[in-house]
């Protein structure tokens, strides 16, 4: 499994080496085929499925793991790529209203991406896209990618630190939001 130090370091070196080498865009490759590319020139252990345009693996963080879907479109003169975090835990329904509301915050702080909650299951995702004109770069999908995860390690402890609050300790926390005495419409 990849890890987010080892996304680091390699990013860290590979940013210097497209740098130094002002690389160019090959257009004899679809984008599909370059982000496979891409995520092969970093060794990583990841699945493409072709059909519908995405490539997968599993990165770990220092808190959790993600599966990252790299979910590709491209065509003439519009270039997209659309990362999907996917997270292994599920918010249990008794906290998934306060999750949401976390997630409203977080997304208020955060500049690019968004965080979201299946209110279904309680699965949570974090989602950042791509979308350009212009060829899109490895140097531009490694800043997406490593943005991302970076997202992806800074909150979702706070999110699980809110999913996983005794019921006494959400109860409160939602009764704060109420002024005294007023009835929520």
């Amino acid at each position: 499994m990849n890890s987010l130090n080892n996304l680091i370091v390699i990013m860290t070196k590979s940013s210097k080496s497209i740098s130094e080498n002002n690389e160019s865009v090959s257009t004899e490759k679809t984008l599909f085929q370059r982000v496979g590319d891409f995520l092969e020139s970093k060794g990583w252990n990841y699945r493409s499925i072709t059909d519908h345009h995405y490539h997968e693996m599993m990165m770990d963080l220092e808190s959790s793991s993600v599966r990252m879907i790299f979910d590709v479109e491209d065509s003439e003169g519009w270039n997209r790529v659309k990362l999907v975090l996917i997270f292994p835990v599920f918010v249990p329904k008794r906290t998934r209203d306060a999750v949401m509301e976390k997630i409203n915050v977080t997304n208020r702080i955060i500049d690019c991406g968004s965080f979201d909650i299946d209110l279904r299951d309680g699965e949570i995702r974090y989602r950042n896209s791509l979308e350009t004109m212009e060829a899109i770069t490895d140097e531009t999908l490694q800043h997406q990618f490593v943005r991302s995860l970076y997202y992806a390690e800074v909150y979702f402890e706070k999110l699980m630190a809110v999913a996983f609050r005794s019921e006494e300790q959400v109860s409160e926390k939602m009764d704060e939001r109420r002024p005294e005495g007023e009835t929520l419409q």
